[in-house]
């Protein structure tokens, strides 16, 4: 079994390494309280628990053995497949890459895989009956110690921003649609959406009778309570290219959905004069 890195550990509870322990880079393991340490020098010299920010969902992770028994086990120098159970012996059932999992045997972590492939490290699979079973891809040594932890570390940064594409479609205010082309793409960072999307029409829409507000709905995620003019600007064309006058569009609260508006009131298909051709909107809004 490759040797890749070598962490200080202890088993004591409650032990906590000093500054002059750990140098800049290096981590230790309390094994008996399931936590990771390292050390951190912005001018000066300071002990962090790792994931210990309030938000860390982090919980140690014990070997049993994989035929569902319930009853632990340990490594014999033969053995490669276990179950994984939490600290009270529960199965743990919201594992679902072996990418969430940090594992040390006698103190050397151990690579994490996606699959059987490779000749060292572990990969995780469904066990026969229930939870997770963690596979090593070379068996341990008889009586080397284990330790595992499972779940994400928090850092406290900022989120990861998202995009992708949506397809918008009109829900309100016409009597009939005839699509040629519905394109939508989303930008999310935390709370924040900015979208952009454009519709094209096969024909000149028959709308002038219906006294439904128009709404275009499929935004990608549902707006927050206080969304509705959050802002957003719309260009609107008709077949010859000229724009609506005094038209403005926001996102409603709790909803996916766009409304038009005039001069601040909603607006219904039979309220406007103009064919839509095609429809070009961008705006914002926030989720909850």
């Amino acid at each position: 079994m490759a040797n890749t890195i070598r962490i200080r550990r202890s088993a004591t509870s409650g032990a906590v390494p000093t500054t002059s322990q750990l140098s800049l880079g290096e981590l230790a393991i309390n094994t008996y309280d399931g936590k990771l340490f390292l050390k951190k020098n912005d001018g000066s010299a300071s002990i962090v628990e790792v994931g210990n920010n309030g938000s860390a969902a982090v919980s140690k992770i014990f070997l049993y053995e994989k035929g569902n028994t319930g009853n632990a086990d340990s490594f014999d120098g033969s053995e490669t497949r276990f179950q994984l159970r939490d600290e009270n012996g529960s199965v743990i059932n919201d594992i679902t890459s072996a990418y969430q999992l940090l594992i040390s045997i006698d103190g050397v972590v151990q690579e994490a895989h996606s699959s059987s492939a490779g000749t060292d490290g572990f990969y995780i699979t469904s066990n026969t009956a229930s939870g997770t079973d963690i596979v090593f891809l070379d068996a341990p040594s008889s009586g080397a110690e284990f330790f595992g932890t499972a779940g994400v570390i928090e850092r406290g940064g900022p989120p990861a921003p998202i995009d992708g594409t949506f397809t918008p479609f009109y829900s309100s205010g016409f009597d009939s649609t005839v699509y040629n082309g519905q394109h939508g793409y989303y930008y999310k960072y935390g709370k924040f959406v900015h979208f952009s999307l454009r519709i094209n029409f096969g024909s000149m829409q028959a709308y002038r009778s219906n006294s439904d507000p128009i709404k275009i709905g499929g935004l990608p995620f549902t707006s927050n309570s206080g969304s509705e003019y959050m802002g957003g600007c719309v260009i609107c064309k008709d077949n010859y290219g000229s724009f609506f006058d005094n038209i403005h569009v926001a996102i409603e609260p709790n909803t996916t959905e766009i409304v038009f508006y005039d001069n601040f009131t909603s607006l219904a298909g039979d309220q406007t004069s103009h064919n839509f051709k095609f429809i070009v909107i961008s705006g914002n809004y926030m989720t909850s």
